[in-house]
């Protein structure tokens, strides 16, 4: 039996309506963390001499063609061998999400979190959300185009930011409504050579409660130094220099303790947006605003939140997430980057701009990364490297 033969049997069961004759798998380039496959329900013909058939030839000798869409779906598959505890996550941060903001979020319309199962394997299945990838065009977009799309992500950030907590943390499944919310402390990343004693400590997660920047800070800088001890008897000194960056920037004035947490998309990136464009009408429609899931989605620290989209306006060959080149545009001869940062610059207010190009909050925002993520592989490694390093540079009377 091929993979493609348990997904029929599969959504022959959620399906049981439908011919499974009509079902067309196709497999849809995924994610780091999830396998996607798309399928999609064909809407049979009629049989001739029927009713359906009769009023179908009625409708059209009127010029009333009647037409039945396709049903479209895909599969979202974890690649990581677990049994659904971080993909129940996941769900509540969708659905949290499709709740509060008025945009095209995928819904999950099935979910199993067993392996017991056709596919034999934890699973969701959406409605696929129309229109395709924006990555691939974004930088061929017209001045119109790309100043339409940079308005409307602004306008996802801002929404985002009017969500907050007094509390960090991931959303926890048992948030129900979106009025009722319940978070935990940010998870605690798996390493690649964890034992029995690491894992007791991954899945000790507590309730978030509310902190300080700075607290918040420190608390998961000291959670990542114990997890370096508990699974390989050491600690990197990288733990050690965060914490004398965090209280430095506190003292500084960068972290006052008022501030509340924000919902944050942490990759909201073109290659997370689905779109409809249109050369010949010098259109832009997005349609689908994806990848809502507890590793990018989260309540985090202001100065996260408020970071630049200058994905906006920067070419293919600039990496996307490389805030040196934030407060610049990588093509200044190109219209629609120049009138995307042009946009940003003019309407996004004076604390948006202070938190997006200050070097505190971007050499911040590095930190944050790793102390989320943790340093089990070395690009890790060389990232919070580079966090001392410039944090050095920019106050060398700090040594």
């Amino acid at each position: 039996e091929t993979f493609k033969d348990k997904v029929v049997d599969l959504f022959a069961t959620h399906f049981p309506d439908k011919d499974p004759r009509t079902f067309q798998v196709d497999r849809i380039k995924g994610g780091s963390f999830n396998r996607i496959i798309g399928v999609t329900i064909s809407q049979p013909k009629p049989q001739e001499f029927t009713w359906e058939w009769v009023l179908q030839v009625f409708h059209n000798m009127c010029g009333q063609r009647q037409v039945k869409k396709d049903e479209k779906y895909i599969i979202r598959i974890p690649r990581a061998k677990y049994e659904g505890d971080e993909m129940k996550y996941d769900v509540a941060v969708l659905q949290f999400a499709a709740s509060r903001l008025p945009y095209p979020i995928p819904r999950v319309q099935f979910v199993d979190y067993t392996s017991e199962n056709a596919l034999g394997s934890p699973y969701t299945i959406q409605p696929r959300l129309e229109g395709n990838n924006l990555a691939p065009v974004q930088t061929s977009l017209t001045v119109e185009q790309n100043v339409k799309l940079t308005r409307y992500v602004m306008d996802i950030h801002r929404k985002m930011h009017s969500i907050t907590s007094v509390a960090p943390g991931v959303i926890h499944p048992d948030t129900t409504t979106s009025s009722h919310l319940s978070l935990t402390r940010f998870l605690v990343p798996e390493h690649p050579k964890g034992h029995e004693k690491f894992l007791a400590l991954k899945h000790a997660t507590l309730p978030a409660e509310s902190q300080t920047t700075k607290q918040f800070l420190l608390e998961l800088c000291n959670r990542q130094e114990d997890l370096d001890e508990t699974t390989q008897d050491w600690a990197w000194p990288f733990w050690h220099q965060f914490k004398q960056i965090i209280n430095l920037l506190h003292d500084r004035g960068f972290l006052p303790d008022d501030e509340v947490f924000h919902f944050s998309h942490l990759d909201l990136l073109g290659r997370n947006l689905l779109a409809s464009v249109d050369h010949d009408r010098n259109t832009i429609d997005i349609t689908g605003v994806l990848d809502w899931d507890m590793e990018f989605s989260c309540f985090a620290p202001k100065f996260v939140a408020y970071k630049a989209p200058f994905w906006l306006w920067v070419t293919d060959d600039v990496n996307d997430e490389n805030e040196d080149f934030a407060d610049t545009i990588s093509d200044p001869e190109k219209p629609s980057l120049v009138a995307a940062k042009r946009i940003f610059d003019e309407t996004a207010g004076e604390d948006w701009k202070r938190f997006a190009y200050t070097p505190e909050y971007q050499i911040a925002r590095k930190m944050f990364d790793v102390l989320k993520t943790g340093c089990a592989n070395q690009p890790m490694q060389v990232q919070a490297q580079e966090v001392v390093r410039r944090w050095k540079d920019l106050y060398p009377e700090d040594e």
